[in-house]
């Protein structure tokens, strides 16, 4: 979580003339069927919040060096919103055809903070060709943000760290051998007698 007026005298130092109180949290649950991270946060104009129009929000999910693992774009409709938004990163809400995963290896959000996979063949700053990615077991990632108010320019804020937890990764797997799941796994009933049954039909 990040202190809104600590965000506040940083923005304003660099001269942005919006203001934007953060929180993230995440939660790794629901089999990753949801992205499980939610950003949420209040845009102020000068000391009034942003309470209309539509803002654009573009997301980038990165390696230490700034090796892009994902990517999104979306609109958000600030109207009766008293400047406070909240959005999944990962949802069915954001702009069709913006989602990208430029790295192979990587398919869902979930993937992105699996230390245990190597990536490659991804875009530094969607532009410059990544070398391989070869995460520790606790290395973090770091995720940036820009939002565009409507009829302003884009607004980019300061890099968010990621802290790993790899524990808390290793508790969402804890009922999985490798990764696979009771539904790919087949058990073995040793009380079968195999000279018995070396030839039959298994039922």
């Amino acid at each position: 979580m990040v202190g809104g007026f600590q965000i506040k005298r940083l923005l304003r130092a660099l001269g942005l003339l919006f203001v934007v109180a953060l929180y993230i949290s995440f939660s790794f649950q629901n089999a990753f069927a949801a992205s499980g991270i939610t950003y949420t946060g209040r845009i102020f104009k000068g000391d009034q919040p942003l309470d209309s129009g539509v803002v654009r929000f573009d997301v980038w999910v990165k390696t230490k060096d700034n090796c892009v693992l994902y990517y999104e774009r979306r609109n958000i409709d600030m109207t009766g919103s008293s400047g406070t938004y909240a959005f999944e990163i990962g949802d069915a809400n954001i702009i069709p055809g913006s989602q990208s995963f430029p790295q192979s290896g990587i398919q869902t959000i979930g993937d992105i903070f699996n230390n245990a996979k190597s990536r490659a063949n991804g875009d530094v700053d969607t532009s410059l060709p990544c070398s391989t990615f070869n995460p520790t077991s606790d290395e973090g990632r770091l995720m940036t943000v820009s939002f565009t108010p409507q009829g302003e320019t884009a607004q980019a804020l300061p890099d968010l760290a990621i802290t790993a937890v790899p524990t808390a990764f290793q508790a969402f797997n804890a009922n999985k051998v490798n990764g696979y799941g009771t539904g790919d796994l087949l058990k073995v009933d040793p009380t079968v007698v195999q000279t018995t049954y070396a030839n039959g039909a298994l039922t």
